[in-house]
């Protein structure tokens, strides 16, 4: 009869909140997830139904039927956001949302209100230093420009195209004594580097929840020999709290353009926010490193 009743009326609430009771009681994750969908969308005073399915997202099968309508276009996607945003699901989950297909808008109240660039970073800075990452991304996440929330990843714009973004979630450039590093949209990460004294080139804060991961990066440098075994130039991930190095992969300097791939490396809890630099690793005389980074990803390692 319920079934009956949404083919002649689907907009007939009853009929929606009939179908959530029972599709929860059949332990039906992904109906469920949808039925409340519906209601919520049809119900004038909603948020308490977003809330619910703010909750409900803790369930990987409701998350992939959430994706799902988000990716077809959802018009309620930045209600859900806000929802799941303000409620107490892990927050894997909710940059797990965030950085799913279709999910580069922003969020509206998460952050406060807007103000000037200044203002911007010195709110994320305050949030850095009381380690508040969560809100600090939430909030950048808010203020990004529309062209560059595709861009959003595990590493923010690792393919260098020049994405616009307040640091730290984005990338922020050496430009000084030693040497110049520039996104070239064309190329990628340049690199005109001369010396031996453990530069930093390039880096960005990233929120990595514990789990397992690798780094993978493709470049061309000119020939550079490296005569004491260290790897001159290297992708380097440590945690905030502490400076604990969780990996590091070399950049190839052989003169081809090579995409190489790190050894898997885990990330425990406790290691809230990560920084990934690209860093000249220290040597006994000054070496010459000339090219460009086209890509860096951070892959989840199942």
């Amino acid at each position: 009869m319920n079934t009956l009743a949404l083919r002649r009326d689907p907009r007939l609430r009853p009929a929606w909140a009939w179908r959530v009771t029972d599709r929860a009681k059949a332990n039906d994750v992904a109906a469920t997830t949808s039925a409340l969908i519906r209601l919520a969308v049809l119900s004038p005073d909603a948020a308490p139904i977003w809330s619910a399915i703010a909750q409900v997202s803790a369930d990987p099968t409701a998350r992939k039927e959430i994706k799902a309508e988000i990716a077809r276009g959802a018009a309620w996607r930045d209600t859900y956001l806000t929802a799941l945003s303000a409620s107490n699901v892990d927050r894997a989950v909710v940059f797990e949302m965030l950085e799913s297909s279709g999910k580069h808008a922003p969020v509206t109240n998460v952050a406060p209100p807007p103000g000037t660039p200044d203002d911007r970073r010195a709110f994320l800075a305050q949030m850095i230093t009381q380690r508040d990452y969560e809100r600090a991304y939430l909030a950048w996440v808010q203020w990004l420009p529309a062209a560059s929330q595709k861009a959003v990843g595990h590493v923010f714009d690792g393919d260098f195209t020049g994405a616009a973004a307040l640091p730290p979630f984005a990338w922020e450039l050496a430009d000084g004594a030693g040497g110049a590093t520039s996104i070239a949209p064309a190329t990628g990460l340049t690199v005109d580097y001369s010396g031996s004294d453990g530069s930093v080139l390039a880096k960005q804060m990233v929120l990595l929840p514990a789990g397992r991961y690798r780094i993978v990066t493709q470049a061309k440098f000119d020939p550079v020999s490296n005569e004491n075994g260290a790897a001159p130039l290297s992708w380097t991930l440590t945690c905030v709290q502490g400076g604990t190095v969780l990996n590091e992969l070399a950049v190839p300097l052989d003169g081809n353009a090579r995409r190489v791939t790190g050894t898997p490396f885990a990330v425990a809890a406790g290691c809230d926010a990560q920084t990934l630099s690209l860093k000249v690793n220290s040597a006994d005389f000054a070496k010459h490193l000339s090219g460009a980074i086209r890509s860096v990803t951070i892959e989840t390692v199942k």
